[in-house]
């Protein structure tokens, strides 16, 4: 459920994420509607059924948009008409946001109404399964909804006389900062799902805006970052916009955009650093992939937000980030050959995006394709690959997909793998796990409970592979992945997780 209204009587603890916004349409807190005002915030009533302005039966001419009719392109005109004749059970939504245009048009300050427009708005978002949501937000961009939000938010700044926003504390009789509020929560949501959408906030220059909130958080302890302040919400805006090919020019080109982020870096918590490090590897070209570097502390962390969000279509997520926005991530993350080794070395990556190849939505199975085919770009971990039989069947059930780019793109995994060759050193065949502990003298530092599984696995692929034939050399792995064990073995947590997963 959607709320702008902020309690300056008390911190509100940060309970915004990427994937709560995209379904709830929270506000940039995350909070729920403050019982004292929500009564006054939402007054109107959703009629689905559509009036006579808004009837489609007639020609093409006719959007049934009578007020936008003039604005509206071409294209526009038609793309809202085929969303109006193909989804009557949206009529409701679409009108919402039609009256909101109207309404600023008429009278840009009447900051009650708009407000009660708004929350209905998110509100009714947030009860949609993720096919309509898409709908919706694709309605809303042909209409010029981002535009008319960024116009309103930019008035609200001018009147109350600000550059940035860093904090939520307002009276919440404050209703220019209450409106300000739920247009973030709209920035937020609709790009996260929005292609076409998040490429119109970025051509508003949104983004300068954003950024200059985060400058003005910079100097603030992780612990401050998660309560109280705007740092993840302004941060999310960015971020959705670099996930559609179309926006992310308009991201790199915005001032400072890496600077800032790069200084969330060094901050303690995984939902401070996390969001910034994945927003950071879309933006940077390979000659500064070195920023980007993970840790197996921060990788679980994406991880478990994905598993979290798996398959979750409708309703409060509860995570920071869904599993497209990981994979995403996560492929755009091994372009750094560090990265690309640590993220196959623990066990818990391949077992998502296995999940993902075979379950998830065509969107996430296009981005783990890709994700797959970025990691084997390391022959340690095309080796791994080719010899997994889970992965490869499901690489090669996706290359009779429906969808033509999966086929295309799971095709051409299917070749790399295909022409991968064994090394006839037994050192360069090795896991990556083993190869990480012979090179770093410190490896047990950057090693964790994640490589006893994956490291295990390895061991049952082996075995799998000898006792079907399939590989002529299986023991040159196996010895490696038990000398990785072994050293594991040394720190008294692994070795209880080694012991608990190896007599299952």
């Amino acid at each position: 459920m959607a709320t702008p209204i902020a309690d300056d009587s008390a911190e509100k603890t940060s309970g915004d994420s990427f994937a709560d916004n995209k379904v709830t349409g929270k506000d940039d807190r995350g909070s729920t509607t403050n019982s004292s005002t929500s009564s006054a915030a939402v007054t109107s009533t959703r009629d689905t059924t559509p009036p006579s302005a808004y009837d489609t039966s007639s020609a093409n001419e006719n959007t049934g948009l009578p007020s936008l009719q003039s604005k509206l392109s071409p294209e526009e005109k038609l793309k809202v008409l085929r969303l109006y004749q193909n989804c009557p059970r949206l009529w409701a939504d679409f009108r919402q946001i039609v009256e909101f245009i109207d309404l600023f048009q008429e009278n840009c300050e009447a900051y009650m109404r708009l407000c009660q427009q708004l929350e209905s708005i998110l509100i009714g978002d947030s009860k949609h399964p993720f096919v309509d949501q898409i709908k919706v937000i694709q309605f809303a961009q042909a209409v010029g909804f981002a535009e008319v939000c960024v116009q309103l938010y930019r008035q609200i700044l001018k009147a109350k006389r600000l550059d940035y926003v860093s904090e939520y504390h307002f009276p919440p009789t404050d209703m220019e900062m209450v409106c300000a509020f739920l247009l973030r929560g709209v920035f937020v949501g609709f790009s996260y799902h929005g292609p076409d959408f998040r490429l119109a906030l970025a051509k508003t220059g949104i983004l300068d805006n954003m950024v200059e909130d985060l400058k003005h958080l910079q100097h603030l302890t992780a612990e401050a970052l998660a309560t109280g302040v705007i740092h993840y919400g302004s941060l999310a805006v960015i971020h959705n916009c670099c996930m559609s090919p179309e926006a992310l020019p308009y991201v790199k080109v915005t001032a400072d955009v890496v600077q800032t982020l790069a200084a969330f870096l060094e901050k303690k918590r995984n939902r401070v650093r996390g969001p910034s490090l994945i927003t950071l590897s879309h933006i940077l070209q390979d000659p500064d992939l070195d920023l980007i570097q993970l840790d197996p502390d921060i990788l679980q962390y994406f991880l478990d937000c994905a598993h979290k969000a798996f398959g979750i279509t409708q309703g409060d997520m509860n995570c920071d980030f869904g599993t497209d926005a990981v994979v995403y991530g996560l492929w755009h993350l091994a372009r750094n050959a560090f990265n690309r080794r640590l993220i196959v070395a623990h066990g818990g990556t391949m077992k998502l995006l296995l999940k993902v190849l075979d379950k998830g939505r065509e969107d996430e199975r296009e981005l783990a394709v890709a994700a797959v085919t970025e990691l084997s770009q390391d022959p340690v971990n095309a080796q791994l690959f080719k010899r997994d039989g889970d992965l490869t069947r499901a690489v090669r059930r996706l290359q009779t997909h429906e969808a033509q780019k999966i086929r295309v793109d799971a095709t051409v995994l299917w070749s790399l793998l295909q022409e991968t060759k064994p090394s006839e050193d037994p050192v360069q065949s090795s896991p990556a796990v083993a190869e990480l502990l012979e090179e770093n003298t410190n490896a047990l530092a950057i090693l964790g409970m994640g490589e006893v599984e994956f490291l295990l696995d390895q061991l049952q692929v082996d075995n799998t592979a000898h006792a079907q034939r399939t590989t002529a050399q299986p023991q040159h792995t196996t010895k490696h992945a038990l000398h990785a064990l072994a050293e594991l073995a040394r720190n008294d947590n692994c070795r209880r997780e080694i012991f608990a997963r190896g007599t299952k």
